[in-house]
């Protein structure tokens, strides 16, 4: 049996859960600030457990991971340089869902050195958006074609019934996350020539 450790109980921790849970094999601890929801998102699976964690405080977390044989942070991306550190000095794979920050990659050498994986931007987007891309372009050129133009939209729609609000578009996960996602600076190739547009012109550009 392996035991999972998952952080935060925001809008995916619900499919997450769903989807761990459905290997035999696995038991999942969720620790969040807000056990409620948590609750929710687990039901009453008897291989699931909920408890209370304040990120902040490391021993807990600490203790929490050593008996984990993983951890997948769902915390804000702020929060993951913090989770990665401890996994860091407890030895312990993490997986998150964040875009890996200058500081998270400032963790790369200590990392390789203790041995321990950090896999970061493993969610839609970023993750599922890059792994699909790279996967259709290597087919295409497996199977001796050539790509020309590459053009990737992510993003998600309602179901016709819940389609209720003038943007088409409900959030499946952090709101404060997609608003700060979406003022990423962007950078891309047009003809072979690298464009850059900042971030407070993105909008301008879709």
């Amino acid at each position: 049996m392996r035991d999972i450790l998952v952080l935060g109980a925001g809008l995916v921790a619900r499919p997450l859960l769903r989807y761990l849970l459905t290997r035999p094999d696995f038991r999942v601890y969720i620790a969040t600030n807000d056990v409620e929801r948590a609750r929710r998102a687990m039901g009453e699976h008897p291989r699931g457990k909920v408890g209370h964690l304040d990120v902040s405080d490391t021993p807990n977390l600490a203790a929490l991971m050593e008996t984990a044989d993983a951890v997948i942070s769902l915390l804000p991306a702020e929060l993951n340089v913090t989770v990665a550190r401890t996994a860091i000095a407890c030895r312990k794979p993490m997986i998150n869902t964040s875009y890996a920050s200058p500081e998270m990659w400032a963790l790369d050498e200590e990392a390789k050195a203790a041995g321990v994986l950090l896999l970061n931007e493993m969610g839609l987007d970023p993750g599922i958006d890059h792994m699909s891309a790279a996967a259709t372009v290597r087919r295409l050129r497996f199977a001796g074609g050539t790509v020309t133009s590459f053009v990737s939209a992510c993003g998600g729609f309602p179901a016709v019934e819940a389609n209720t609000n003038p943007w088409g578009y409900k959030f499946s996960w952090s709101p404060r996350g997609l608003m700060l996602a979406s003022r990423r600076p962007a950078r891309f190739l047009r003809d072979g020539q690298e464009v850059a547009v900042p971030g407070e012109d993105i909008f301008a550009h879709t």
